[in-house]
């Protein structure tokens, strides 16, 4: 299960938790606990721009003929329904803080080094998904599910079934008896800024997004923060103004130039092409 929310949609008090509700949502799962039972095998984790869930499961086991609906059952639980419990936040945080003493190593600084210097101009260079210590320490449950309840939903996911699978129908059966893409269209109390932040002034009146090509109507009006609207998949983020990370002006730049010294055996270069 990838849900597209990561660390570049969190705000700037918010920095880590992405990452944190990662942490309680997958770990904080009964229904994902009992499934270890039949030799599964799950994990997580939280990139720039997605939240992903994975279980590895037998498609069959001695008391089970089918398998798939428990996973199923499972992802739906961790994804878009955990229990955000004072005492599961607690340990979290203190798992992620031993994480992040963990990975300070000087290569994870040299990556991040670079990240910064490649993106100097744009979100990714200030919000790494391992988040920030001291803000950290700080979240409550109605900080966590507030963020949860913003990007955590059906239509901003994307489910992935991958395996000994032969009856098509009868796996979409399953997928929309637990409940992932049906009566998911509820109106939901959410400001149109928090959702597209500075890019919602730029909008056009209509926009295509979402499953199944719906539109969101955008007008002045629904900057209000009564106005409501369907839960959809985000179709945009703010454009990105790019200066290719060189000082000063790039207009009059030159193309680089390849060649070979006939003394150079040994030598690696590294080139990165921005999106």
């Amino acid at each position: 299960m990838e849900v597209h929310a990561g660390s570049i949609d969190e705000e700037d008090d918010e920095q880590g938790i992405a990452h944190m509700i990662e942490h309680v949502a997958f770990l904080g799962s009964k229904k994902c606990e009992k499934l270890l039972e039949t030799g599964a095998r799950s994990n997580a984790y939280t990139d720039f721009h997605h939240t992903v869930f994975h279980i590895h499961a037998p498609t069959t086991t001695k008391d089970s003929d089918d398998l798939l609906p428990s996973v199923l059952d499972a992802l739906n639980e961790i994804a878009f329904h955990p229990k955000f419990l004072s005492s599961r936040i607690e340990k979290e945080w203190r798992a992620i803080l031993l994480e992040l003493q963990m990975m300070n190593t000087i290569e994870y600084r040299v990556d991040c080094q670079l990240l910064q210097h490649l993106h100097s101009e744009n979100k990714l260079s200030k919000r790494f998904p391992i988040g920030l210590e001291e803000q950290i320490k700080k979240w409550d449950a109605d900080k966590i599910r507030k963020f949860h309840e913003r990007w955590y939903f059906p239509a901003n996911a994307t489910l992935y079934i991958v395996g000994d699978i032969d009856n098509i129908p009868k796996i979409v059966s399953q997928i929309e008896v637990c409940c992932f893409w049906t009566n998911y269209n509820e109106k939901a109390s959410v400001a149109t800024t928090s959702a597209f932040g500075a890019m919602a002034s730029f909008l056009v009146p209509k926009l295509s997004v979402g499953l199944g090509g719906n539109s969101i109507e955008i007008s002045t009006n629904t900057m209000d923060q009564s106005k409501t609207f369907n839960k959809e998949r985000q179709a945009v983020r703010p454009p990105v103004k790019h200066n290719w990370s060189l000082p000063g002006s790039i207009a009059n730049l030159k193309p680089p130039q390849i060649f070979q010294h006939e003394l150079l055996q040994n030598f690696s270069i590294n080139m990165f092409c921005k999106v």
